[in-house]
């Protein structure tokens, strides 16, 4: 049994409060951590639900005040269901009963404000505890404050504390009379401005981000968004630890969303899933053309422009395709544009289902991954897990989890990558995996490799441990104290 004791702090997590990878992150990376034996408490705040039913809460365990700005904040820490890791939602109604987890296109005027609450609020209670603080896993910038804490201000008082980059070009970033509102003091701007995620980059004791690949390209100032310096400055202190996925939910022989259950071994209920599919979208169920699907946001950087440039070319090769996500509404109005131009091979659900995410995922031929940066990713290891081969630009995490034909001596591969961030490079790829398609006992072999690989949580969640470990060992006190102190009633 490990003496590891982690608080995991996170804006979101599936199935209740879910708007990207993170959510999936936060519901599993602490149970893969828990069962290697590690104590471990995940606080995410008690939001209205993105989907669903909301979540078990129930009794509050605790009750806390503290200051904020000027002015006194009380909150509830309520337990939700929890397995091996322990969940608790942390209560602020005025800053987190609200429509959207992060807002739209425009972020809350009071973000600032809200995730500063968040964090006091998880660590006064971790001080008010009569046992020694754990190691704080700090996710994405909205975790940050941690690192400008009051409570903290001595190497005596502070935790380890471990930043966890999702994406590196989301920073948290605040003018001076912000910052001033919410109680940061001048030592905590540079430039006359808060930056949250440059803080954390700073001041934690290890960062992790959530591939190889991505670790080194944010070192570069393609990739770095402009932090790529602070970055270089850490050294040794910077590692990439791959994601993982729940191979006990991800599982297509036991998905409850998918109308047909196969395996590795017996792939004839995928068929059942393709039929399924190709009604819903209106296809042509006898055709026999592949279907390339996407699941994503609709935003540049998922390279959706890529795919609304090629559509004629994609269906020229063969290919109906099939968008499931929301986004930016440009994008989704040039999708809606091709739908109506090609209402018998091109169908746009814009829409967060994710029952129909599985469906896609399971009953397309390729998934479509065109991002320009992808500092992980989950899809391409959902994809592969149900035998659906990925067609990714090579990049972060995308070139750490698919296998292209080309760079094995057998020429047996998972996915289809390509280098160039454009329209002809994707569909140079898609044309490679048409002529896998109608070679079928070969496509087999390559989904066979696919379904096989170990995505799982257990492979990384020893290489967590070991950063964790290091972070309450030998904890960095740039960062301590530097957050005011001032509180009066409001």
């Amino acid at each position: 049994m490990s003496s590891l004791s982690v608080a995991f702090l996170a804006a979101e997590i599936a199935p209740w409060f879910k708007v990207g990878g993170l959510g999936d992150i936060a519901a599993s990376l602490p149970e893969a951590l828990a069962r290697e034996g590690v104590r471990v408490e995940v606080f995410v705040p008690l939001h209205r639900p993105v989907s669903g039913d909301p979540p078990e809460v129930g009794e509050r365990v605790d009750e806390i005040t503290f200051c904020l700005g000027e002015h006194s904040v009380s909150a509830a820490v309520r337990a939700g269901p929890s397995e091996g890791a322990r969940l608790r939602f942390v209560e602020i109604p005025a800053f987190f009963d609200r429509e959207g987890l992060y807002a739209g296109a425009e972020p809350y005027a009071d973000d600032l404000g809200r995730w500063t609450a968040f964090c006091r609020a998880v660590l006064t209670l971790l001080r008010e505890r009569d046992q020694p603080l754990p190691v704080i896993l700090a996710n994405d910038w909205h975790a940050c404050p941690v690192l400008l804490d009051p409570g903290f201000s001595s190497p005596g008082e502070r935790p380890g504390v471990v930043l966890a980059i999702h994406n590196l070009l989301y920073q948290g970033c605040f003018g001076a009379e912000e910052a001033t509102r919410w109680g940061y003091g001048p030592n905590a701007l540079a430039d006359d401005h808060l930056n949250l995620l440059k803080t954390g980059i700073l001041g934690a004791d290890r960062i992790v981000t959530v591939s190889p690949g991505y670790a080194r390209e944010i070192l570069s100032p393609e990739y770095g968004g402009g932090l790529h310096e602070a970055l270089r400055s850490r050294g040794k202190k910077l590692t990439g630890i791959l994601n993982g996925i729940d191979e006990q939910e991800w599982n297509p022989r036991t998905d409850p969303a998918l109308p047909g259950a196969y395996d590795a071994g017996d792939m004839s209920g995928r068929e059942v899933c393709r039929r399924e599919l190709a009604r819903r979208c209106g296809f042509e169920l006898d055709a026999r053309r592949p279907i390339a699907g996407m699941v994503t946001r609709f935003a540049e950087q998922k390279g959706m422009d890529l795919v609304v440039d090629s559509v004629p070319e994609m269906l020229d090769l063969g290919f109906d395709l099939v968008v499931q996500g929301i986004g930016d509404p440009p994008l989704e109005d040039a999708l809606r544009s091709l739908e109506e131009k090609f209402p018998e091979r091109v169908r746009l659900f814009a829409c967060y289902d994710a029952e129909l995410a599985r469906l896609v995922i399971a009953a397309s031929d390729c998934l479509l991954i065109p991002s320009r940066y992808e500092p992980c990713g989950l899809n391409q290891m959902y994809a592969q897990r149900y035998g659906t081969l990925p067609v990714a630009r090579r990049t972060g995490g995308l070139a750490d989890t698919i296998t292209d034909p080309r760079d094995t001596q057998d020429g047996v591969g998972t996915g289809f990558l390509f280098e160039d961030a454009s329209s002809e490079a994707l569909v140079s790829a898609l044309a490679r995996a048409r002529d896998l398609l109608i070679d079928p006992p070969r496509h087999a072999l390559f989904q066979k490799v696919a379904m096989e690989r170990d995505f799982s949580w257990a492979r990384s969640a020893r290489s967590w441990i070991s950063v964790l470990e290091s972070a309450a060992n030998d904890r960095c006190t740039s960062a301590g104290g530097r957050f005011s102190q001032g509180c009066a009633p409001s």
